[in-house]
């Protein structure tokens, strides 16, 4: 070994060296592992994730020619994605089932998303390209969402696509792709497209300008599934710190994505303050303090609207905050000391975080299913109606039209809850759905599982508007136990 070398390898440059030196197997190997977690996640789960089916049923009804509509010949905006739902229903013209076309095409883009994250790195930080590929590639909330069918990767991919090519000829394209995806993307968007040039900013607000169309044909400015749930849940000002918690060391974890990453929460700070530093005597003209601000901008949101935790709006910014992380670990050399304590957290979090994964996609999923092919079975091809709440896997394996608790396709339940207790008698009483799929709590007890107004007004209200429902005695594919997931299955009399 040559004094060079010694040198460099007393310095630690020597890891940074090596993944310089063999970047192209690196890269190979990561996009492997990435391959293979969600290949595992998939055949784990055999359902997607609850919400993924309210988006799937909008898809194959505009691929049949009944429109963007969850029932037939009703006009509501309940998918938040346009772009996902268009790409589905895409997917469904072309008679691909849609469970495992989704999942394949979010691996697709999760893969995409891997490549531009390492390109972003490898010229800054060989090592921190390593870092991040590996990150990205193992995580297990990151390998879980493909198997979600949820539109997150797609997000996420949009995301960093953009920002790394927002002065090639496809980043007009991008960046308006990108407001389609969410409206919380939308405003990123616009964040990146200040980068662009005039020809393609208007290609940007040409691709962008076609979420209008849906604003005029739904005859409102945002979905539903956005107004709804502010209307039912409401918003809790500046009572969403769970968005944060992963990045403030020592905060009391209230989500199962803040206690797993809570032991990398210190060397992702560090990793911030250390790139920030180096764009304060420096300033960086790359796509990486872009993707930080949206990231940081995109939480903060969140926290400020005290928007409920779900899973599947955390990895687009997420991602983009831990490129930037691990940007400024590789910077600042100490990433060539924490590499190993990182790889053992990774290997650690198939133990912990995995479990925990698994567990919130599957839960009660077999349960609903069934629900739902019993309720298609009773209806035996009937038009027949049901009221429930959740409605995804359900809505999608029984096909009957569907009267949901919170208004995401039923927009006037949420303005019904908005009067005040007893809502769900009211409904009942005006909609008269042939099943209904009900809480056994508050039949018990006229508890509110969420959201604004109680049920029923008091125990008489809830005899007297269940009295003409009975349990529904027909099981599809074996027994399925009375009250199974907290739930009653319940069918009109005659």
């Amino acid at each position: 070994m040559t004094t060079i070398e010694r040198s460099a390898l007393r310095s630690g440059s020597a890891p940074t060296d090596w993944a310089a030196r063999h970047a192209h197997a690196l890269l190979a190997a990561c996009l492997t592992l990435c391959l293979a977690t969600r290949a595992w996640f998939i055949a784990r789960l055999p359902y997607c994730a609850e919400d993924a089916y309210i988006t799937f049923r909008y898809a194959m009804n505009w691929a049949h020619g009944l429109g963007p509509v969850y029932n037939a010949g009703e006009h509501a905006w309940g998918f938040t994605s346009a772009l996902w739902t268009a790409v589905l229903a895409l997917a469904a013209v072309a008679h691909l089932p849609l469970e495992p076309a989704a999942r394949v095409l979010l691996v697709g883009c999760d893969l995409a998303t891997l490549v531009v994250g390492w390109r972003l790195l490898r010229g800054r930080s060989p090592l921190a390209a390593v870092a991040f590929g590996l990150f990205f590639a193992t995580w297990p909330r990151l390998a879980q969402m493909p198997a979600s069918g949820l539109e997150s990767g797609l997000v996420t991919c949009l995301l960093l696509g953009a920002a790394a090519l927002v002065h090639g000829r496809w980043g007009g394209v991008l960046c308006g792709l990108l407001a389609l995806s969410r409206p919380e993307a939308a405003l990123m968007s616009a964040i990146v497209a200040w980068r662009l040039r005039l020809r393609q900013k208007l290609v940007w607000l040409g691709v962008a300008a076609l979420q209008c169309g849906l604003m005029l044909h739904f005859g409102r400015l945002l979905p539903s599934s956005v107004t709804s749930k502010s209307s039912v849940y409401g918003i809790q000002w500046l009572q969403g710190g769970y968005w944060l918690e992963w990045l403030v060391p020592g905060a009391a974890a209230r989500t199962a994505d803040g206690v797993a990453l809570a032991p990398l929460t210190v060397l992702l700070l560090t990793g911030l303050v250390a790139a920030l530093a180096e764009w304060r005597r420096e300033p960086d003209e790359s796509a990486l303090p872009v993707l930080f601000g949206c990231g940081l901008l995109w939480l903060a949101a969140y926290f400020a609207a005290g928007a409920p935790w779900y899973y599947w709006y955390a990895p687009a910014p997420m991602v983009a905050i831990v490129l930037v992380a691990f940007h400024g670990l590789g910077r600042s050399g100490v990433l060539r000391w924490a590499f190993v304590p990182l790889l053992v957290c990774l290997a650690v979090s198939w133990t912990t975080a995995t479990p925990t994964a698994v567990r919130l996609q599957t839960h009660d999923a077999t349960v609903f299913a069934q629900i739902g092919r019993t309720l298609r079975a009773d209806a035996a091809g009937r038009p027949a109606s049901v009221m429930l709440e959740p409605i995804g896997l359900i809505g999608w394996t029984s096909g009957l039209r569907v009267i949901d608790e919170v208004g995401l396709v039923t927009p006037r339940v949420a303005r019904e809850r908005e009067r005040g207790d007893g809502w769900y008698a009211r409904v009942i009483a005006r909609e008269r759905p042939d099943y209904v799929v009900i809480r056994r709590d508050w039949l018990d007890g006229g508890i509110a599982w969420a959201g604004r107004g109680r049920p029923f007004r008091s125990p008489g209200q809830a005899e007297a508007t269940m009295a003409g429902y009975a349990p529904l005695r027909l099981r599809a594919d074996g027994p399925l136990p009375e009250g199974a997931a907290g739930l009653l299955v319940l069918k009109r009399s005659p």
